[in-house]
């Protein structure tokens, strides 16, 4: 069956095809999440959704990671009812690891507020979570069906919840977020390097000298945490240096938050 649902994955097939494979009786909606998991295909699941109604909270949370973290899922699975379903050890995990991609895709789709109010509603440790970096991998079992919620990396929302509490006019908890972020001495002092080596006879080997451990990749500078610190902390300097060494490397990584504030810092009218 493994390999039936592999073959058919490589072909690109998504369609009731993979309906036919094998598996019936108690064992056929098992079989059909084990082909959803091979092929990232979505039919199998919506199958189980339908004839195995007793583990349906545990499909959707399957359904709600295959396609995307699609929005209105994601907030179905936030419900407090939801989380009688889940085992309580994984019940804590499980809810930070939603709220974290609810609140991105808030920030994402221009809703500031609602991604606010879903910060707002955690306990501390629960905000804290969200300025973390990385997302350790778990497994949640939700009525006994183990839900696989992998590692992930660069996740951190703290500079963009910096910039939508700036734009909520809460610069004081602007404020503390982007002072804690360990990587802003470091953006700084990377962006005064390559300004610096901008004006030097070889610029390409003076910015060589720039980054830390001699990682390359790391003298591309995000600057969106140098100019919420600028903007929080009474704009008194010159942003050019900034704004010129980040956008002509990486620039930033605006979504609406981000977007937002460089439109009210820089008087951009957006039509």
């Amino acid at each position: 069956m493994q390999f039936a649902a592999f073959t058919l994955d490589e072909a690109n097939v998504c369609d009731n095809s993979l309906l036919t494979l094998p598996g019936t009786g108690a064992d056929r909606p098992e079989t059909l999440r084990s082909i959803a998991a091979i092929t990232g295909c979505s039919g199998p699941l919506l199958e189980t959704i339908r004839t195995d109604p007793m583990h349906r909270v545990a499909d959707l949370a399957l359904l709600d990671s295959l396609l995307q973290k699609q929005t209105a899922l994601t907030l179905w699975l936030l419900r407090p009812e939801i989380k009688q379903h889940l085992a309580q050890p994984d019940q804590r995990m499980f809810t930070l690891a939603l709220t974290r991609d609810a609140i991105a895709d808030a920030f994402a789709r221009g809703s500031n507020a609602r991604g606010l109010a879903l910060y707002d509603a955690l306990d501390p440790a629960g905000r804290r979570a969200m300025q973390d970096d990385t997302q350790a991998g778990f497994t949640a079992m939700i009525d006994g069906i183990p839900v696989i919620f992998v590692p992930a990396s660069d996740v951190s929302l703290t500079t963009s919840l910096a910039a939508a509490l700036y734009l909520a006019d809460r610069k004081d908890e602007a404020r503390v977020l982007i002072d804690a972020d360990p990587k802003l001495p470091v953006q700084r002092r990377l962006v005064d390097c390559l300004f610096a080596a901008q004006t030097a006879k070889d610029a390409s080997k003076a910015a060589e000298g720039c980054g830390e451990s001699g990682n390359v990749h790391g003298r591309d500078p995000d600057i969106d945490d140098l100019i919420l610190s600028w903007a929080i902390n009474g704009q008194q300097s010159d942003p050019y240096p900034m704004l010129e060494t980040g956008f002509s490397t990486s620039g930033s990584n605006a979504n609406a938050p981000l977007a937002s504030l460089y439109c009210r810092l820089f008087d951009v009218n957006v039509a």
